[in-house]
């Protein structure tokens, strides 16, 4: 329940906004709880991006390294393109000056891309993909296509161009 409230929270206001106080007032419960959780706006904000991403965003298996970048990018795609999405992608970029977010949008993002290179690490083994592959690279590409026409054209991510990003990326490592 703290969770989801301090999701809104960071969805209603800027991250620089984003307390204790208002994380509490939102849920109903008293900020003593949620300090006994959490310490601090920084831990609490990592731990809200956490809980979304694994709700919205969980890391896939489906048996293909296709699939599990396909069922990625649309989960992604999903996500990012509600309005609750859209501001928390935004939080991630922005670089508040009220508060250490930056440590804690380096930790969620240090383990979400960890979490999403165990994707291409699958695919390595199981032959999909070149041994060279690099996983980190794929993942960084992958979010960085469909996080472009998001954040620079405002425009939403369809299932095509999902398909079409995975598909081209795929071609560049297939084994051959």
């Amino acid at each position: 329940m703290v969770l989801y409230a301090a999701v809104g929270e960071l969805a209603a206001k800027n991250v620089g906004a984003f307390n204790l106080d208002g994380v509490a007032a939102r849920a109903g419960v008293d900020v003593l709880t949620i300090k006994q959780l959490w310490a601090n706006a920084p831990e609490l904000f990592t731990a809200a991006l956490l809980a979304f991403a694994k709700k919205y965003m969980p890391i896939p298996d489906t048996g293909t390294l296709r699939g599990d970048m396909l069922q990625f990018a649309k989960s992604y795609a999903l996500c990012f393109n509600s309005p609750i999405g859209r501001r928390l992608l935004d939080t991630l970029i922005v670089k508040p000056e009220d508060w250490d977010v930056a440590g804690s949008r380096e930790h969620f993002l240090a383990g979400r891309r960890e979490a999403l290179t165990g994707m291409v690490r699958r695919g390595i083994e199981r032959g999909e993909c070149s041994e060279d592959t690099d996983p980190v690279l794929l993942i960084d590409m992958l979010c960085s296509c469909l996080g472009t026409p998001l954040l620079f054209y405002d425009l939403p991510v369809t299932d095509e161009h999902c398909e079409y990003v995975v598909d081209l990326m795929l071609n560049g490592v297939r084994r051959r």
